[in-house]
């Protein structure tokens, strides 16, 4: 009888250490989808600015055409897991991206010029795939940074035709549009 009590306190006793597991397992689980799908959301509208007899309309936060046909510099990158905010450092030369109409695009890293597929509406910006880079190897972290974040861009956002955010996860690509 010792034998059978003693088999049943060691299977009870495993079942609630794993019990204990499964429940912080899935605590952690829960949090982490909570954490992964928050994101805000925003809307842009177009305005029109009447003066007398004539009416302006002004482009949309996001009209596509800020966005294409611009080449953009990265200035920094937002790391919201973190709560940081990182500068480009002087060093870095290029991190750039060119958006044109026909949904490709081209960036440049620190080595590296490489080239890809986009589509964009409103709000939102999908980067299709990554073409082909002009070197194998040789860009800097933060230029791998610039590059990995890119690839999950989910939206974007134009402020005041200068500046652009593109949208990752937890992170954002800040850029300033290049002027020659």
């Amino acid at each position: 009888m010792k034998t059978a009590s003693f088999c049943f306190y060691n299977y009870w006793h495993l079942n609630s250490k794993n019990m204990k597991r499964i429940t912080q397992l899935l605590c952690v689980s829960i949090i982490t989808l909570l954490m992964t799908n928050c994101k805000t959301t925003e809307t842009t509208t177009t305005t029109e600015i009447s003066t007398d007899s004539t009416t302006v309309a002004t482009p949309s936060v996001n009209d596509l055409s800020a966005l294409t046909g611009s080449t953009w510099q990265l200035i920094g990158i937002t790391f919201y897991e973190k709560d940081q905010y990182i500068n480009r450092p002087e060093k870095e030369k290029g991190l750039t991206i060119t958006f044109n109409e026909q949904g490709k695009f081209s960036y440049t890293l620190t080595v590296n010029r490489c080239t890809g597929t986009y589509s964009a509406e409103a709000d939102t910006l999908v980067i299709n795939s990554l073409g082909v880079c002009t070197k194998v190897c040789c860009d800097s972290e933060f230029a791998m940074d610039f590059q990995e974040i890119l690839t999950g861009a989910k939206s974007y956002k134009i402020h005041g035709e200068q500046y652009l955010d593109i949208n990752c996860e937890e992170k954002i690509l800040k850029l300033e549009k290049v002027t020659e």
